[in-house]
């Protein structure tokens, strides 16, 4: 798979599953590790850059972009350095 491609087949058969890992990387938002947030905003922004047409409409985009805006508030510099890099690749979904 390249790294633009859309997710697998198995990933669009079950999109159930896209919202649980979407609703599990939100939950590493609020982790008192700061790697851990930083790693789940470039998470949710790969998932997001990787979903095609039909997987977005699973998922509430603006509800992801609101979550990823709140944590550019986090207290810790590397944590809001990966949130500006994601909604900085997110650019063009908007």
């Amino acid at each position: 798979m390249s790294p633009m491609s859309p997710m697998s087949p198995q990933m669009r058969s079950r999109p159930s599953l896209l919202r649980r890992l979407v609703s599990t990387d939100l939950f590493y938002f609020r982790s008192p590790w700061p790697e851990l947030r930083a790693a789940a905003a470039m998470f949710l922004g790969f998932l997001v850059l990787h979903m095609d047409e039909e997987q977005g409409e699973e998922v509430d985009l603006d509800e992801l972009l609101s979550a990823l805006k709140l944590l550019l508030k986090d207290p810790v510099p590397a944590v809001r350095i990966k949130v500006a890099e994601t909604l900085g690749r997110l650019v063009r979904l908007l």
